[in-house]
């Protein structure tokens, strides 16, 4: 999926309420990934020969000259270059054989660092693919993004996305796709202990959907803590709903069943069993700014969990909705 980029209201919204560690985590993977996107760049330009193993230090020795601290695309010109034209794509650059730090734009960054016009937009394309990839994790965390598949306990996974799950951040859809090729080896190589994880799934799961919702203050001292968001062994579904959701959502929610399975309604989403159970809390207007209730998350949690009992069976999903198929309730 292909993700613009996101409302810049949104956008700082969603930071606020980021954990500290997960805004360092996005600011410090951001420049990493600008700064090594311009070594690779000036590296190719100059004709060096970069290996697999070469660290950032090593790369920075390598290339010299000028070296990229930060990129921002400001979205107005409320920058100045140090010619003192207002600029909107600000480039952060030290020299290192002089020390020399500037800020310039991407006219000026021509002219110190003899790159043509066609790589330094290449530069800046780079750069905002970046951008875009910081705003993928925070449109998915708006959403209640979950990963989309049970992680067996012994799977050996690649350090980006060990990373990313560390400190509670959604993954990139190139991640998901990686990581869905190792857990397809994994099952080609382990068929048995494969069909062991997947019987028991409610004792396993890597659960994100329920660590980005930002609760309403009316039910914040009912549901989830950090605490309780960690993974816990040996502990069924069925459990773990009555911490994380208070009695009357749950309530709410199975009258909301009930009710629909009584007029021979065959499917329901769960956007619309949110708005109605928002509706009898009187939590219809405590909205995210997507206009999404927040009652959205936690009643999709729940309607998840009734497909392991076999009284729901997801049809679809995604980052927008839940489809699923209504059985006899």
């Amino acid at each position: 999926m292909g993700y613009s980029k996101l409302n810049e209201l949104i956008r700082d919204e969603v930071i606020s309420r980021l954990l500290p560690e997960q805004k360092d985590f996005i600011d410090n993977q951001m420049r990493r990934g600008k700064r090594t996107q311009w070594l690779n760049i000036m590296a190719e330009m100059k004709g060096i020969s970069l290996i697999d193993s070469d660290d950032y230090d090593t790369i920075v020795s390598k290339v010299g000259g000028w070296v990229l601290s930060n990129y921002e695309d400001r979205g107005v010109r409320d920058q100045k270059c140090e010619c003192g034209r207002p600029i909107r794509h600000v480039y952060h650059v030290t020299n290192l054989d002089t020390r020399d730090e500037l800020i310039l734009g991407s006219k000026c960054i021509q002219d110190y660092t003899n790159l043509d016009a066609a790589t330094v937009g290449r530069i800046k394309r780079g750069m905002e693919s970046i951008d875009l990839e910081r705003d993928e994790i925070l449109r998915k965390i708006e959403d209640g993004w979950r990963l989309p598949f049970f992680v067996p306990d012994d799977l050996e996974l690649p350090a980006d996305i060990r990373e990313h799950l560390s400190v509670g951040l959604p993954l990139l859809d190139r991640q998901v796709a990686r990581l869905n090729v190792l857990l397809q080896n994994y099952t080609r190589q382990r068929p048995s202990r494969a069909s062991e994880e997947k019987s028991r799934t409610e004792d396993y799961q890597v659960d994100l959907f329920t660590t980005f919702f930002d609760e309403p203050t009316s039910v914040s001292d009912e549901i989830l803590t950090k605490s309780n968001r960690e993974r816990v062994p040996s502990r069924s579904m069925s459990e773990q709903m009555e911490n994380q959701i208070p009695l009357t959502w749950i309530n709410a929610i199975e009258r909301c069943l009930k009710s629909l399975t009584q007029t021979s309604q065959k499917s329901v989403t769960a956007l619309d069993v949110a708005n109605i159970v928002a509706s009898e809390l009187g939590l219809q207007h405590d909205r995210y700014l997507t206009g999404k209730p927040r009652t959205y998350y936690l009643v999709a949690l729940y309607l998840d969990e009734k497909t392991y009992t076999g009284n729901l069976e997801l049809v679809s999903a995604s980052h927008d909705n839940r489809l699923y198929s209504l059985k006899n309730h």
